[in-house]
């Protein structure tokens, strides 16, 4: 009766992995996430760089809401986790680019 249960557990994970992956490389992967995606949120882009000019990477990821467009600014600890630095609302929900430059424009 053990050895049957712990092979059903085995298969049951077997399968929640293939589903999961499946699900990851198709096109399905943009359904899934608006399922459970907080309600009108919808994640934009992605972009990593050091903007502090310090050798640490920065995450900032843009994503809309119904109202407005959120950037949000992560900074890796030393055990390399990340953590939020700092959250900008643009309340303007129309989107656009954002270009960061190392040095003034003159």
């Amino acid at each position: 009766m053990k050895k049957v249960s712990w092979i059903v557990l085995i298969f049951v994970f077997a399968v929640l992995n293939i589903g999961s992956a499946v699900i990851l490389f198709s096109p399905a992967r943009e359904w899934v996430q608006a399922r459970f995606a907080p309600e009108g949120q919808k994640m934009l882009s992605v972009v990593y760089g050091d903007l502090m000019h310090n050798g640490s990477s920065v995450k900032v990821v843009k994503f809309k809401t119904i109202t407005s467009i959120v950037l949000e600014f992560y900074s890796e600890s030393q055990n390399g986790s990340r953590y939020l630095v700092s959250r900008v609302e643009i309340p303007n929900a129309k989107d656009g680019f954002l270009i960061i430059v190392d040095r003034p424009c003159s």
